[in-house]
């Protein structure tokens, strides 16, 4: 990766940078943040569907059916309201 404009008088012209995490827009940056879903979803209990890799659920014994769908960078969360609000909080913060 090039110097950053803006940062110039910081880093000398020949200097090599390492990033820490993927930048948007990269080839790396989908496998990266479908790697950290996956993570995620696991840590929250979810289990990934076998008919479909973008379809996570999980089955809580007094409300039911908890679904997370994710498509490219964007995720829908269904079920009963209060899991879901419980999901979505666990998922920020896991996130």
């Amino acid at each position: 990766m090039e110097v950053p404009k803006g940062f110039e008088n910081y880093y000398a012209a020949n200097i090599v940078l390492l990033l820490l995490q993927t930048l948007y827009g990269l080839k790396q940056a989908a496998i990266a943040f479908c790697k950290k879903l996956l993570r995620a979803m696991k840590r929250m209990g979810f289990r990934r569907s076998d008919a479909d890799p973008c379809i996570y659920f999980r089955w809580s014994k007094k409300k039911g059916l908890i679904v997370w769908l994710s498509w490219i960078d964007d995720c829908l969360c269904i079920g009963n309201i209060h899991e879901v609000k419980i999901a979505k909080n666990c998922n920020a913060k896991t996130v």
